[in-house]
């Protein structure tokens, strides 16, 4: 063999190496992280005008994430290893989505909820003590530290909050808050038709003999939930370890059987839980606007670290390659269509398609 064949082969073996190490991910910053908060928010363009010459919504992303060794958060540029420290070590960060985004934290202690105003540093009380907060679609929660019974919804003014739940009789304990919704439907109404807000809770409930998982929608009058699982609970069918579906998207809700590991969809139309795909390790929902598109998404890692997307307008599921980490995902986050991972060894990463 020539040596200008061996060295072509070497070159072209060199080259397919460098693509397979990076394929299609890249790592955005040299420290590792903690929390990632992905917030979606939604700009519009030509306001005053009908559309579509006006009101057009376009996708508006924003990534925050917590140094690992620091806890404090930090605001990405869009410029890799480019990342401006915005705040000191809370709690729990968050974001809420559409037009009136913003990202709130709850301080080390829980003594109080507070929002970034945009510059640096620069932070405003909205809020007391809490034992946690939440956050999609439009809106932020917060739970009574004394009592995760008692949810407490924003209503946009600092330390003003209304009162959405309260201790139920027979149940043992809560597990989860999902807030979802929001986001924009299909359709002709298009852009002036959206999802609602909407809070889902997942509670333990004693039932023949055995404690069980559970979810509640809330309904948007005061202290009134449904029982959303009682179809599937009377069955015996589901019991629910997990649910998701949190962020600025289409409001649908998720769960995680935990014997089987499978996620069902909850079904407002047929009032019953359906079977979407078998075993997970993380679920994720967004929506993307391209153009009068509205692109629905889900995001599945399954346990062994394949990433799987499905888009409504394409209808099938896509894998997202994962190859080239030498360290696995272990969380995904998504908004506006983009989405990115964090790895075991906690670097944060973004998918370039």
């Amino acid at each position: 063999m020539s040596m200008n064949k061996l060295l072509t082969l070497f070159l072209l073996g060199m080259l397919l190496l460098s693509c397979s190490a990076s394929a299609g991910w890249d790592r955005l910053w040299d420290q590792r992280v903690d929390a990632v908060v992905v917030k979606h928010g939604i700009t519009i363009e030509n306001p005053n005008q009908p559309y579509p010459t006006g009101e057009i919504p376009t996708d508006q992303i924003r990534l925050f994430a917590t140094s690992n060794r620091t806890g404090d958060i930090y605001r990405y540029s869009g410029t890799i290893d480019r990342w401006t420290k915005v705040g000191n070590p809370g709690k729990k960060f968050v974001a809420t989505g559409g037009v009136s985004s913003r990202l709130y934290g709850l301080d080390p202690a829980g003594m109080g909820v507070y929002e970034f105003t945009g510059t640096p540093m620069d932070w405003t009380q909205v809020g007391g003590p809490a034992a946690d907060i939440y956050a999609g679609g439009s809106k932020l929660y917060a739970t009574n530290p004394e009592d995760d019974w008692e949810i407490y919804e924003y209503a946009g003014t600092p330390w003003e909050w209304e009162q959405m739940g309260q201790f139920r009789t027979g149940y043992v304990q809560i597990l989860d808050y999902v807030a979802a919704g929001d986001g924009y439907r299909k359709g002709p109404d298009f852009p002036y038709s959206t999802y609602p807000s909407n809070l889902y809770m997942l509670a333990e409930k004693t039932y023949d003999g055995r404690i069980v998982g559970v979810i509640f929608k809330y309904t948007g009058t005061h202290l009134g939930w449904d029982l959303i699982s009682a179809g599937n609970l009377d069955a015996g069918d589901l019991d629910v370890n997990a649910i998701y579906g949190g962020g600025f998207n289409s409001g649908a809700v998720y769960a995680r059987d935990q014997y089987t590991r499978d996620i069902y969809e909850w079904s407002e139309d047929g009032d019953v839980w359906e079977k979407l795909i078998d075993p997970a390790k993380i679920f994720v929902a967004d929506q993307y606007i391209d153009g009068s598109s509205v692109h629905n998404l889900l995001y599945r890692l399954n346990a062994d670290g394949a990433l799987w997307m499905y888009d409504d307008e394409v209808g099938s599921w896509t894998q997202i390659e994962t190859g080239g980490f030498r360290n696995p995902l272990k969380e995904i986050y998504a908004a506006g269509g983009e989405i990115y991972g964090v790895t075991e060894a906690d670097y944060i990463y973004k998918y370039v398609p």
